[in-house]
């Protein structure tokens, strides 16, 4: 597994949230909120998130592909194995690579067409990653991320947001029923 390739996908899937994705007050967000709507959104977006990529704005084309990439990681948990790989396969038909001189495939295409090539690459990862994908058990947030806990049982996209307001609700429900 390459975690670089798995990460940017991620990057690029969690790119469509609800309005308490695992984003701070830098991002209001009312709703559920796709930063691929346009170019400068998801240049905005992928700079926020410290995601390496070519610089400029994509073209309306290059979006599209990278909102491909994006609904075909997401249907790795929403949908059935089958109905996934499917849509897998028609977000990955097109992308070429080369073997570079150290061994590594590397995509023949340059700029936006390479950086989705790249997040493509993390997307064929992701069904043999399916038993550790989650969906932020907050249903405002709607991040997915890989849980990498020993026990495999995180629940939360991160626990400096979603978790604390889960956790802060349950507190609240707590001495709101014990006053009453």
């Amino acid at each position: 597994m390459s975690t670089k390739e798995v990460t940017l996908i991620l990057e690029i899937v969690n790119a469509r949230h609800g309005p308490e994705a695992n984003l701070d007050e830098a991002w209001p967000v009312t709703g559920i909120h796709d930063h691929l709507a346009d170019p400068a959104a998801a240049v905005g977006y992928l700079d926020y998130e410290g995601v390496a990529h070519p610089g400029g704005l994509p073209t309306d084309p290059e979006l599209q592909l990278l909102r491909e990439l994006a609904e075909a990681g997401r249907s790795v948990v929403d949908e059935e194995a089958g109905l996934s790989r499917a849509r897998i396969e028609r977000a990955i038909r097109g992308y070429s690579y080369r073997l570079a001189p150290e061994g590594t495939m590397v995509p023949t295409a340059s700029g936006w067409g390479a950086f989705a090539a790249e997040a493509a690459r993390g997307l064929v990862e992701l069904p043999a990653l399916r038993e550790r994908l989650r969906t932020c058990a907050n249903p405002a947030c709607d991040w997915l991320f890989l849980d990498e806990s020993r026990n495999h049982s995180r629940q939360w996209c991160s626990m400096g947001s979603c978790g604390s307001r889960a956790k802060m609700a349950r507190y609240r429900s707590r001495r709101r029923d014990g006053a009453a």
